[in-house]
């Protein structure tokens, strides 16, 4: 039986079809890494849960190990059931695990959050890659891990960058960037789940077959144009630059707007 918001392709889309099914893989990486971002707010974690370094240390490494045995599950769930329908599920999920981050207020509620968080999240990105090699199948393997990396490099960039504009609009909350998270991965799951295709376990079959048929007498050890590898993402990471330097300056000024009166009392005391 299959679900209804899995669209199954019986042919390989090209052109514009094939980039624009693409293009929603990207952000959904994009979007997959951001969740699991906490780095922004971890000075104001500390504070406020009254909790030491050794411990984030000891939750961020059980939660990593938690992601990493959800990867070795989902790569094998991914290839039996299909990467969107693993897929659109537990991005949504992963946005309700985002607001559950506000409930955390001792160091063992962030464990078991970040635990959850990381399992979930770890099964759906084990079936990004997948996707991305799917409709690109003139990429080798290792050029398609590549293509895959701009998720958790942009993640970075979009976490610094709206905690940046945001923690000062809502007066330095860390729980405020979690909500914003969800909303934002609710929104973006949406859109993707609407624009987002997956190849019909026939027609997968048929595409490596062809594969290792044409290794015979193709020449891989050409590489990929950079318009290929480039073009559907170029777009994303522009738009991240702008905002991240955009939140540095917003940062500066008011930086710089905190300690003029600091520095400006003296003088004013001073006959």
């Amino acid at each position: 039986m299959r679900l209804s918001y899995v669209r199954e392709l019986d042919e390989h889309p090209t052109g514009a079809r094939r980039m624009k099914i693409l293009a929603m893989a990207v952000p959904a990486i994009l979007i997959g890494f951001y969740e699991g971002q906490i780095a922004p707010v971890v000075p104001l974690l500390l504070k406020d849960l009254d909790m030491t370094l050794t411990t984030y240390g000891a939750v961020s490494g059980t939660a990593a190990v938690a992601g990493a045995i959800a990867s070795v599950l989902g790569g094998r769930l991914t290839d039996r059931l299909g990467r969107v329908r693993l897929l659109i599920p537990l991005m949504a999920l992963t946005a309700v695990c985002c607001f559950a981050m506000t409930l955390v207020h001792s160091p063992r509620d962030l464990l078991i959050a970040r635990i959850v968080l990381a399992f979930v999240d770890g099964v759906a990105m084990a079936s990004t890659a997948p996707l991305i090699r799917d409709f690109s199948p003139r990429l080798g393997r290792a050029q398609a891990f590549g293509f895959w990396t701009w998720g958790p490099v942009g993640a970075n960039f979009l976490a610094a960058a709206v905690a940046g504009w945001t923690l000062p609009i809502f007066n330095d909350s860390w729980r405020s960037q979690f909500v914003i998270m969800g909303c934002f991965s609710l929104v973006i799951s949406a859109v993707i789940a609407f624009n987002i295709a997956d190849l019909s376990p026939e027609l997968r079959a048929r595409i490596q077959h062809t594969e290792r048929a044409g290794a015979d007498v193709v020449d891989l050890t050409q590489p990929a144009r950079v318009r290929s590898l480039f073009v559907p993402v170029v777009g994303y990471y522009i738009a991240l630059l702008v905002l991240t330097l955009g939140s540095v300056v917003a940062l500066a000024r008011r930086t710089g707007h905190d300690q003029h009166p600091a520095a400006a009392q003296p003088a004013l005391t001073n006959p």
